[in-house]
């Protein structure tokens, strides 16, 4: 009984032995590669040796785009200045100053009995010189000042006398085609007329219209000047007017 046993249990171990090799056979050849240790790296994670190279030159992108910026604010602090540059050369332009000697011939008309009968006439002419000084205030706007205070004595033996005119003025100006300036102004104005009879002194609101012609525009290498020409209402009352036209010559420079 006993050989039976001995008999089967070495033919199981015969049977289960062919079997176990069998199975590592098999797992040897399904080609299972053991995972890399860790003392080779993968061909992909050092980079080449020139990338390294140049992304150690090349500067870190805050640094670019300080010097971007830095680059900006100097362009335009240099843009700035020579804008700034500017303006102070426009504003080192000076004063525009003019000044001007004109004849009038004047009339004082007359319209209260009483003043007529003082003067001996309701409508009385004259002659003065007048000298001005403008100062612009900006392209096309100025204020003038007027001082008339040498009568023509030859014209006034027969009717009156201007012996003093004052006036301050706002004038505004305009160029026609380039050549002919016309202004207008406004402002106040303090007139003494006498004869043998009367003499008196009246002021009020004046106005007048003037056209200029420069003299550069027969040559450029002329002096600022221009001949002018206008007509003035020096005073407008309900008793009196007085009112004249002139011509003379304008010169105008920056000081």
């Amino acid at each position: 009984m006993s050989k039976i046993i001995i008999s089967l249990g070495l033919a199981a171990l015969l049977a289960v032995a062919p079997l176990s090799v069998l199975a590592q056979n098999e797992s040897t050849a399904s080609g299972d590669e053991p995972p890399p240790t860790g003392d080779v790296a993968p061909a992909d994670a050092a980079p080449p040796a020139d990338a390294a190279a140049s992304d150690a030159s090349a500067p870190p992108p805050d640094s670019v785009s300080a010097d971007a910026t830095a680059d900006s604010s100097s362009s335009g602090s240099g843009e700035s200045t020579e804008g700034g540059e500017a303006a102070s050369s426009g504003s080192e332009d000076g004063f525009k100053i003019y000044f001007g000697a004109e004849r009038v011939e004047a009339t004082l008309d007359l319209s209260d009995d009483s003043l007529q009968q003082r003067y001996g006439d309701d409508k009385l002419d004259g002659a003065f010189y007048r000298g001005r000084v403008g100062l612009r205030l900006a392209p096309g706007i100025a204020i003038e000042g007027h001082g008339g205070f040498l009568p023509d004595d030859d014209k006034a033996s027969n009717d009156a006398k201007f012996k003093h005119l004052w006036a301050v003025y706002l004038v505004t100006t305009g160029t026609v085609l380039d050549t002919v300036e016309l202004s207008g102004r406004v402002g106040w104005a303090w007139v003494g007329v006498k004869n043998p009879n009367a003499d008196e002194s009246f002021n009020s609101v004046s106005y007048g219209l003037e056209a200029a012609l420069p003299l550069r525009v027969f040559g450029e290498s002329l002096p600022d000047i221009r001949l002018v020409a206008g007509a003035t209402v020096f005073n407008q009352e309900r008793q009196e007017r007085s009112y004249g036209w002139s011509y003379g010559l304008r010169y105008d420079f920056t000081l």
